[in-house]
């Protein structure tokens, strides 16, 4: 009897895992996917975001490249038990699927800030296909966006956003930013400043050392922006 692989999430580590196992086996074992979502690349979103590519170069596996690979796909279903025991996943649906081996690959999520309006319908997180669209949506030449949090994922999109014709502020609790992210935005402004000791960041609108409080759309609208990106995730 093949061994049978079942794969829960589709994104890059679900896809490598799949490809690996096609690649590395001896003898030709069965593989399920279940994923809430069609698989997509998380890491091409902010090229998605500046429009330098079209929706449809953001998904990774074709029906042909499942149908290839012999992928038993349940996409669109989301795993809400897992018999350890008895080596079964049951999906939303009902169905369930037994298994030999079961990599949960779901990835992580983002954290919304513990603070009042965080939930409100201009603040927008990035970390997933939706949440780019909500936030391609929400931006338009002149917008002003106020971005919290100056690590890894806002640096990915920051001349994104720029590109879209948005005026930027960058909100940071920290007293300044770790310059390991900075070349992810080459951005050639005037000579540092002591606020801001990153030659690339100074020109913009950088506050550190502040902690958000709230988010209303009043004061985002009149002062730091209709559209608020929080980059904290929680896996």
């Amino acid at each position: 009897m093949p061994t049978r692989h079942l794969i829960i999430g589709g994104g890059t580590a679900g896809m490598n895992a799949m490809r690996t196992i096609r690649e590395e086996e001896g003898e030709r074992s069965e593989i399920t996917l279940v994923s809430a979502e069609k698989p997509y690349s998380r890491m091409v979103l902010p090229y998605y975001l500046d429009r330098s590519i079209a929706e449809s170069h953001v998904f990774t596996a074709t029906a042909a490249l499942l149908t290839k690979w012999g992928v038993k796909a349940h996409l669109g279903r989301r795993a809400t038990g897992l018999d350890v025991k008895k080596n079964v996943c049951t999906l939303d649906d009902g169905t369930t699927v037994e298994y030999d081996d079961c990599m949960v690959a779901t990835g992580s999520s983002a954290v919304r800030a513990p603070v009042p309006g965080a939930d409100g319908r201009a603040v927008h997180s990035f970390w997933t296909l939706e949440q780019a669209r909500g936030v391609i949506a929400g931006i338009t030449p002149g917008s002003s966006v106020a971005m919290v949090g100056a690590g890894f994922i806002s640096f990915t999109i920051l001349n994104s956003i720029l590109s879209l014709g948005a005026k930027l502020t960058v909100i940071e609790l920290a007293p300044g930013v770790d310059a390991r992210v900075v070349h992810l935005a080459p951005i050639p402004l005037p000579a540092p400043s002591p606020a801001c000791p990153i030659p690339e960041l100074n020109g913009r609108d950088f506050i550190v050392a502040i902690a958000t409080h709230s988010m209303t759309p009043d004061s985002a609208a009149r002062s730091t922006g209709k559209i608020m990106t929080s980059e904290r995730s929680s896996a």
